[in-house]
């Protein structure tokens, strides 16, 4: 029977259901597939099964009037004035939510304005720490500048210094450099007896003779310098 298997569809309001379904039950009733006196109850029974929104069954209180139902007028007018009252509810809802709304707009947007205050805040301090890094730079070029105008010599005395061969300190024992005045010191090599050089800069073989040679040389020569250099008034 095609009264039925019809249903509410999809977005159909529950009084548009109820009207379309009142056109299936009088063909039902033409056709002699349900008495003329059953027709309310037939038409109750199948709103409340083919009605998908149980919200409004309970509210209405539908299940419970299936042995005593109303008239199809008396359904249609509780549905419809059911449905007013919710979709008065549906527009005081939006027209609140629509104000919280744009409160939080308003106060989305304070914060923003303070989120760019705190960003253009951020950018001032960041620009202050450049200027007094570049100024920190500056004086100190300056100061690295001074230091090496006022101190040339003293940088080429120390790579001279860095120049200057190991055996040259040995150099000032020679006999051409030692002062009339001190007493003879060793100025050759206690290895091999050359001389320019000491033991432990010796790449030289060993020459017991030379060494030899050149320690009588050093005895006769401070023996001569005692001898020139002894106060007459000790030896009376």
């Amino acid at each position: 029977m095609r009264f039925m298997s019809t249903f509410q569809d999809s977005g159909e309001k529950s009084s548009t259901y109820l009207q379309r379904l009142q056109v299936a039950l009088g063909n039902a009733v033409r056709r002699g597939g349900v008495p003329a006196q059953d027709g309310d109850k037939h038409l109750l029974r199948q709103f409340c099964r083919g009605c998908w929104d149980n919200a409004l069954l309970a509210d209405l209180h539908l299940e419970q009037k299936k042995q005593n139902p109303p008239s199809f007028a008396e359904l249609l007018k509780l549905l419809r004035t059911e449905e007013g009252r919710q979709e008065a509810k549906v527009m005081r809802m939006k027209q609140h939510l629509g104000t919280t709304k744009q409160k939080a707009a308003s106060h989305v947007q304070t914060l923003c304005n303070c989120g760019e205050t705190q960003a253009e805040s951020d950018a001032s301090s960041i620009h202050e720490l450049r200027k007094q890094v570049a100024d920190l730079k500056t004086q100190l070029t300056s100061l690295m500048k001074k230091k090496e105008t006022a101190s040339p010599n003293q940088e080429k005395v120390k790579v001279k210094e860095k120049q200057k061969p190991d055996h040259a300190t040995t150099e000032t024992n020679l006999p051409s450099h030692r002062s009339a005045t001190s007493k003879p010191k060793p100025w050759y090599c206690f290895r091999c007896g050359e001389d320019g050089h000491i033991v432990a800069t010796c790449e030289s073989d060993a020459n017991p003779a030379l060494v030899a040679a050149k320690r009588k040389e050093l005895r006769q020569r401070q023996q001569l310098w005692e001898t020139q250099n002894t106060s007459p008034f000790l030896l009376n």
